[in-house]
């Protein structure tokens, strides 16, 4: 049986997808809020540092996934609640409203 490498909690989100950039911090997209939160690995637990609301982006329903970042910019795709065409869209990380945690 495989074993992790590192095993992590991450109490009080809900990722519906994540990304860990160059820097090693955890980029995650949290499905109850619908915020993207960054987070940093501090003496072996990832802490908010700071959140971005998504839904003035992509509406208040629908399915955010398959997130990645890529230097100053934030690219996820999202699927509408409608089940019409997915999006994918690249957001300039300092375009968002980001609140300290």
């Amino acid at each position: 049986m495989l074993q992790p490498i590192d095993r992590y909690e991450l109490p009080g989100l809900s990722p519906e997808t994540f990304a860990v950039d160059a820097d090693g911090d955890l980029w995650l997209i949290d499905s109850l809020t619908r915020k993207l939160c960054h987070l940093r690995l501090m003496d072996g637990t990832f802490k908010l540092l700071a959140s971005a609301p998504l839904s003035p982006i992509v509406g208040p329903a629908g399915k955010l996934r398959g997130l990645t970042i890529d230097g100053n910019a934030v690219w996820f795709l999202s699927s509408p609640a409608s089940g019409t065409r997915d999006t994918l869209r690249r957001i300039a990380i300092n375009d968002l409203v980001w609140t300290p945690a």
